[in-house]
């Protein structure tokens, strides 16, 4: 129908024909009000960083968050979250994921999954990150962003204790008491995992 799809010049007359995304509500909106580009592949690439600094990446997913979450693209939405776990998971130092945190907490847009992902990586090292050489720049985030630090006080007071339950699989929430699972009940849960 062409409502969707349009006719483009790319470099030396050549025409390529670009089909917009429909699963964004905003952007079918204004599609029928005569919107004209819009580029979303299911994907997106990182642009090129020379640095290879990982808080790059990890800023790179906010944005894209963000900007997913403010023209209503859900699936960009959750592959920026994806992403974003995925970076920190890939050895950060201090530095960088106190940044992050940063960059998560004091943006004026809600970020509550990112803030969730920050949390719980926190949670699973917060013991090595208070114990570390650089405990110091942990505590001065503490002061400096007091949502963050009760977001940490919150989810240990929640979930005190997880681990890798035999029937039930890894990071599963376990009563302190004989570390049992929560989910199937069985005791001896490995904290480990």
């Amino acid at each position: 129908s062409g409502v969707y799809s349009s006719r483009i010049t790319a470099g030396e007359g050549q025409e390529l024909r670009v089909v917009v995304c429909s699963q964004s509500r905003v952007l079918h909106a204004a599609c029928m009000t005569g919107f004209k580009v819009f580029f979303y592949t299911s994907n997106y690439i990182e642009p090129a960083n020379e640095s290879g600094e990982i808080r790059f990446e990890i800023r790179t997913a906010i944005i894209i968050y963000i900007l997913a979450d403010k023209y209503d693209v859900p699936a960009l939405m959750e592959l920026a979250e994806r992403r974003f776990k995925f970076s920190l998971s890939l050895g950060l130092t201090e530095e960088d994921y106190l940044s992050a945190v940063s960059d998560v907490y004091t943006l004026p847009v809600p970020t509550n999954a990112l803030k969730a992902i920050t949390v719980e990586h926190a949670r699973r090292r917060f013991r090595g990150m208070l114990q570390g050489p650089k405990s110091d720049l942990v505590q001065t985030a503490l002061l400096q962003i007091p949502e963050f630090a009760l977001d940490i006080i919150l989810v240990f007071v929640n979930t005190p204790l997880r681990g890798r339950c035999s029937s039930c699989g890894p990071d599963q929430i376990a009563e302190a008491l004989q570390a049992r699972c929560v989910k199937c009940g069985k005791g001896g849960i490995s904290l480990t995992d």
